[in-house]
């Protein structure tokens, strides 16, 4: 993302980089080196606490939640940017190739800083498109992992289990 938002003169000039989230002091040096190196305005907040997360969030305007490798089988971040209305950048793969095009903004799999400043200076340059990315993702984050609909399906999955198992017969009797 900092060589994306260094690549390009219109980011560079308007774009703030916050990064939230643990993150070890070498990497954090090493970032804010690269950011330096390539005139990125960066600030790395560290853990943040909920509020301080949420205020962060609906503040706002492109929420980056780029993965590599990809290997969540959800991701928190995403969904809470979702929820909170926000422009959502992801990487075409895993849980985030099933997100709807019309809520998220997806690059390649194998991103490159070159596929992820095409699409910061798309979302950049629409402010309203990019708000309705962000309430088409509210809308479908609301229906899609609200608590009652996450339970429903984390109830299918144990009954699916359950009986695919070899072991369902036994289970079922000892749970009688």
């Amino acid at each position: 993302v900092i060589e994306a938002l260094g690549a390009s003169a219109a980011l560079r000039k308007t774009a703030h980089y916050s990064l939230v989230g643990a993150i070890d002091s070498q990497e954090r040096e090493h970032l804010e080196k690269l950011a330096l190196e390539r005139n990125v305005r960066l600030t790395v907040h560290g853990p943040l606490d909920d509020p301080e997360l949420h205020a962060k969030l609906r503040n706002a305007s492109i929420v980056s939640c780029l993965r590599e490798p990809v290997l969540e089988g959800a991701s928190a971040s995403a969904i809470e940017a979702m929820l909170h209305g926000a422009a959502v950048l992801v990487s075409d793969a895993g849980f985030y190739a099933d997100l709807p095009d019309d809520c998220v903004a997806k690059v390649p799999q194998a991103t490159e800083p070159v596929d992820i400043c095409k699409v910061l200076e798309e979302l950049h340059s629409n402010a309203g498109a990019r708000a309705d990315m962000g309430r088409r993702a509210r809308q479908y984050a609301e229906r899609t992992f609200a608590p009652d609909v996450y339970a429903d399906a984390l109830l299918c999955l144990i009954d699916d289990v359950l009986w695919s198992s070899a072991y369902g017969p036994v289970i079922a009797s000892v749970a009688q």
